[in-house]
């Protein structure tokens, strides 16, 4: 079953899916599905262009992903989106990586201008321990500042 949407309006932008894959080789399935939602405003674009002036201020995603072993399921809402400098502002956030779960919130930017955004955006692990997204893919996923603050 196959299912793919996108809705359009003058204040959101949908996108859902529904979707299985065979992949060939090892007769992988792989099964996603999800609803991105951004909610805002447009003003008129040229030759009545509905997405070339859109301006988000929320929304919300829910992505799952699974495999017969292996799943991941990522969600979030989005309270603000700031332009300059861009900031978007994240609460009840929430991912599932097979039993392991990390919840997050807060702002996610580059407040501090070293190129690692996530100084203001604190991850939950279950075992009680904190740490900024910043933090995290510098220690854990090998970021590279481009400056120190």
């Amino acid at each position: 079953m196959a299912n793919l949407g996108l809705t359009t309006s003058s204040t959101r932008l949908g996108l859902e899916w529904n979707l299985s894959l065979l992949v060939q080789g090892n007769d992988s399935a792989l099964h996603t599905q999800g609803q991105v939602v951004v909610n805002g405003s447009t003003t008129p674009g040229i030759c009545g262009s509905l997405l070339e002036n859109f301006n988000a201020s929320s929304g919300e995603v829910s992505i799952d992903l699974s495999t017969r072993t292996k799943s991941l399921h990522l969600e979030f809402r989005v309270t603000q989106v700031e332009e300059n400098p861009m900031r978007i502002h994240i609460q009840n956030g929430l991912l599932r990586v097979d039993t392991k779960v990390v919840t997050f919130e807060g702002i996610l930017d580059d407040e501090n201008n070293n190129c690692v955004p996530g100084e203001n955006l604190t991850l939950h692990f279950a075992a009680g321990q904190t740490m900024s997204l910043e933090d995290f893919l510098i220690q854990h996923m090998g970021a590279q500042p481009c400056n120190q603050p």
